[in-house]
């Protein structure tokens, strides 16, 4: 596993947000972690495809174990509100994986604003039952020539630990860094190989 990644995968009762620009593999990371986890025999791994974009077709070549792969697909932000809550509710076993795709890309500017606050909070809260952090993309939008989070301060008021994927200069290669204090401070890059995954992450 990439070094410096270790720590991130390894961490408990988290929620790790990976943010940047369409096009910088955050959903090819997502995939990843599936493919991966699905291999070492995790029996519950829920998806929450908030875009309906997500690559199935990557996942072709393990198609006998998706039976354990449980995929929503929200059609508003309240329908992925009521996913979300319909698992803490329920509750989830503590090895089971939970990953969100594009959290916030079904908002209607006339939906009420408390719906993203309570989104996060339950999300929240659903880390602190699994011992596999939660992980979750979200685009990034630029502002003073840095690029921020969409809804960056209720980003930050709920999770602690935000990474932001960018493309380097070199070709096939995704620069991530680390949102410290609202400064990006670099973490790790990953090369990228022709069928879009990063073969030094695990």
């Amino acid at each position: 596993m990439n070094q410096e990644l270790s720590p991130i995968f390894q961490a408990k009762n988290k929620v790790i947000h990976i943010f940047g620009l369409p096009g910088t593999y955050k959903t090819a990371f997502l995939v990843q972690i599936i493919w991966q986890k699905l291999k070492e025999g995790i029996d519950q791994i829920f998806l929450v495809d908030a875009s309906g974009n997500f690559p199935y077709v990557k996942l072709k070549p393990i198609e006998d174990l998706l039976s354990n792969l449980i995929v929503f697909q929200p059609k508003s932000l309240k329908e992925e509100v009521l996913i979300i809550d319909d698992l803490e509710i329920k509750g989830v076993a503590d090895k089971t994986i939970l990953l969100i795709d594009d959290i916030f890309h079904r908002i209607n500017p006339e939906e009420e604003n408390h719906l993203e606050s309570y989104l996060l909070a339950i999300i929240q809260a659903l880390s602190q039952r699994i011992i596999f952090p939660i992980f979750l993309t979200n685009q990034g939008r630029g502002f003073e020539n840095r690029i921020h989070p969409l809804r960056a301060t209720l980003m930050t008021r709920y999770f602690d630990t935000h990474l932001f994927f960018q493309k380097s200069t070199r070709k096939n290669v995704i620069q991530i860094m680390k949102l410290i204090n609202d400064r990006h401070e670099f973490l790790t890059e990953l090369q990228v190989d022709p069928s879009g995954f990063f073969p030094d992450m695990f």
